[in-house]
């Protein structure tokens, strides 16, 4: 018969299975509830100097501690801060601005073995990247990664699909990533929704999330999910981000009370060009 045809055994158990007869399969588990999906890539984007690198360390300080980030209930993992841009000594300056700001101790148990750095002399893409990363990996049995940033840290050309596709490979075979990267086209005070990152669209084609970070006239932060496979996309968070002596703290402001002007306080051009903006947001055509 058929089902005694079937294989069970050999090529089709170690690398596939069946889409037929099988038990449920488990429920999709993500790092960050609705927005970081668990073995996929999440990019994070957005303009230089906004905040992107802070607030995928506090991310990362959440996992290792198992906090909630920005409300948001996480699981709780070991972290690796994969660094192209900056240096151990300025993470960990950071860290402590930031974890002084969620009231933990970088030397308490809450982290204690849970988040590492490393800056690779190698490019991404390259063989002793490939080689050394996978090993820091192996070792210190990474369950989480921020890539920090993709293109500065990458090989060959960032427009080209050749080159693009040899680095995807290499972070697929890493444990759930999220990538920091700058945008295409400056997304800061206009569309957020629009925001992609830069080089070949196949960079948001690989990821299976993607999150633009913007900021609006009074200074506070509003992520937007652009891109989601495996969630509704569109939701956004509104979040505050304060410096105040030798801590960072973030904390999630209401969309009405986000500092964002009244229609009472706005004059018929604003009103009107906002009511554009919105409709543009939801059918990203000409309006």
């Amino acid at each position: 018969s058929l089902r005694e045809a079937a294989p069970t055994t050999g090529p089709l158990a170690a690398n596939g299975g069946r889409l037929y007869e099988f038990d449920p399969p488990p429920e999709m588990k993500w790092w960050v509830e609705g927005l970081v999906p668990d073995k996929h890539l999440t990019m994070l984007v957005g303009d230089g100097g906004i905040g992107k690198s802070y607030l995928a360390l506090h991310l990362g300080l959440c996992i290792a501690a198992g906090r909630p980030f920005l409300e948001q209930e996480v699981e709780q993992g070991r972290v690796l801060f994969l660094d192209h841009e900056l240096h151990l000594h300025e993470q960990q300056r950071r860290v402590q601005q930031v974890a002084a700001g969620m009231n933990l101790k970088v030397d308490g148990p809450e982290l204690y073995g849970n988040i590492f750095h490393y800056a690779p002399e190698d490019v991404l893409g390259s063989k002793g990247h490939k080689t050394e990363t996978q090993r820091r990996i192996d070792e210190l049995d990474i369950d989480f990664i921020i890539l920090d940033s993709l293109t500065k840290g990458a090989k060959g050309d960032m427009t080209s699909q050749e080159d693009f596709n040899e680095i995807a490979h290499e972070i697929s075979r890493w444990p759930t990533t999220l990538a920091i990267d700058h945008v295409s086209h400056s997304t800061a005070k206009s569309n957020p929704s629009s925001a992609r990152a830069f080089g070949t669209v196949f960079k948001r084609n690989t990821a299976r999330s993607s999150i633009a970070l913007c900021e609006n006239e009074f200074g506070n932060k509003e992520l937007h999910h652009e891109k989601s496979n495996f969630s509704v996309e569109g939701s956004e968070v509104h979040y505050s981000m304060s410096f105040d002596e030798g801590c960072i703290r973030f904390e999630v402001v209401e969309e009405k009370n986000a500092d964002r002007k009244t229609d009472e306080s706005m004059g018929t051009y604003e009103v009107t060009l906002e009511a554009i903006n919105e409709i543009y947001e939801k059918t990203d055509d000409p309006v």
